[in-house]
């Protein structure tokens, strides 16, 4: 290796640390969130450990419900300003997950009421 190559450095960016929620306030969160419009998204992305945009890209084409398993294969990013569909942060980021049982019942409560409100909302 050249002299060059051994004094690079390469700058990322900055990135700030965060201290990760302990199981106990990741309930608190939840129990509080239980009658949010947004509590199935919050489920999946604390019981799976999902990034943020991992999270909010899943569609209902990523979850088997019936071999219970959901897929990561795309991310939401901002680019230019704007929100885009894009591959996710790594090769490896892309992945299957067993989802636990009680996750599958709060994603199937999720589908039903989706349903309901689409049906009341007819053509609008």
């Amino acid at each position: 290796m050249s002299e060059g190559a051994k004094a690079l450095r390469i700058s990322h960016r900055y990135r700030p640390k965060f201290t990760p929620w302990t199981a106990d306030e990741a309930k608190r969160f939840l129990k509080a969130a239980r009658d949010d419009r947004w509590y199935a998204l919050y489920s999946v992305a604390l019981a799976l450990g999902l990034r943020r945009g991992e999270a909010l890209a899943l569609r209902w084409v990523d979850v088997d419900l019936v071999d219970n398993v959901l897929r990561v294969r795309q991310s939401l990013q901002r680019t230019g300003g704007e929100l885009r569909f894009g591959p996710v942060k790594t090769d490896g980021s892309e992945r299957a997950v067993v989802l636990p049982l009680s996750l599958v019942d709060v994603l199937r409560g999720h589908r039903a009421l989706q349903r309901t409100e689409r049906e009341a909302a007819g053509d609008r």
